[in-house]
């Protein structure tokens, strides 16, 4: 999982950091020395460049007290860093095949550039990933087994909207196939009032499933959230999910996803993926030493396509001849 993981984000945004693990590799960790550990504290860890919540039953003047006695050493930089890094160039198309020789089962990612934090686009985006998992089950009668995800991560400059999940090796073609179909049903096709309801009940849970005793902690984080991100000070993001209309999210959906293109990763035996895959259309080999020729007795069943409408989904052409 990790591989593909970090495999999509590397497809998707290349060389920006938004591409790379934020843990490090152990190739980069390996590289790291006492001087990179005081460059980076002295160019990022200030206080201008930081924020500090505190919430509790507490006396003010004595907070400010403390922090004044444990912090008034911080020295304060002459400026803080921007952000200049360049954005990603166009990604490329093709399904990336990672090569794990043998490997009985396969992680397929599709994915598209997402939007900031705080954006109306990324409120609709989590309704759009609510949606897309229930279609794409819908799709995939094998996925009741099978645990797929489909989720939209907000950032300060963009995101990432990744439909994902682990299959077993026959089934992959299929089911990174049935991924593309959704992703285009999702601008295509409008939210029935049903599939609305039901993506803003789901995210509603979601945000709103902290225990009475964490609920502190969920409005640190969201205090946090609005400094870093330079929200509104009023932005409240469950009413802001709330007020989304079903025009509004296919909208957003057709920017994710404009003329079918998005990023496609598979990791597993490249003996059995490359000819399922290559059905679907161009593929890049990474980790094979060739091509493998198509698996003997690999068959790509078709699946009926419906959304959760009832409305059959209307196949892209590159994809007819698959699953016709």
């Amino acid at each position: 999982m990790t591989i593909a993981d970090r495999a999509i984000a590397a497809r998707l945004c290349g060389a920006h950091p938004y591409g790379r693990p934020a843990v490090g590799t152990v190739e980069s960790l390996a590289r790291v020395n006492r001087a990179d550990l005081i460059f980076a504290r002295e160019r990022f860890l200030h206080p201008n460049n930081a924020t500090l919540v505190v919430i509790g039953e507490i006396d003010e003047n004595r907070v400010m007290t403390t922090l004044r006695q444990l912090l008034g050493f911080w020295r304060r930089s002459e400026s803080v860093a921007p952000a200049t890094f360049k954005q990603p160039s166009s990604f490329d198309a093709r399904t990336l095949i990672i090569d794990l020789p043998g490997a009985a089962s396969s992680e397929i990612r599709l994915a598209a550039r997402g939007f900031s934090q705080g954006s109306r686009e990324a409120a609709a985006a989590e309704l759009l990933a609510n949606v897309a998992l229930e279609r794409w089950r819908r799709a995939l009668p094998e996925s009741q087994e099978l645990p797929l995800f489909v989720r939209h991560e907000a950032r300060a400059l963009s995101g990432i909207f990744v439909m994902g999940a682990t299959v077993p090796a026959v089934l992959t073609g299929k089911a990174l196939g049935t991924a593309r179909v959704v992703a285009r049903s999702l601008g295509a096709t409008p939210l029935s009032p049903t599939e609305l309801l039901q993506a803003k009940s789901e995210a509603r849970s979601r945000l709103t499933k902290d225990a009475p005793q964490q609920q502190h902690l969920t409005l640190a984080a969201n205090w946090l959230d609005a400094d870093q991100f330079k929200l509104d000070q009023n932005y409240d993001r469950l009413r802001s999910i709330d007020g989304l209309t079903a025009e509004e999210v296919r909208q957003t959906a057709a920017k994710l996803f404009p003329d079918e293109h998005a990023a496609a990763v598979a990791v597993g035996s490249a003996a059995q993926l490359s000819s399922q895959l290559g059905q679907l259309g161009s593929i890049e080999m990474l980790g094979a030493a060739k091509a493998a020729a198509p698996a003997a007795g690999v068959t790509i069943p078709t699946p009926p396509f419906e959304i959760a409408t009832g409305t059959p989904l209307k196949t892209p052409d590159k994809l007819r001849a698959y699953f016709d």
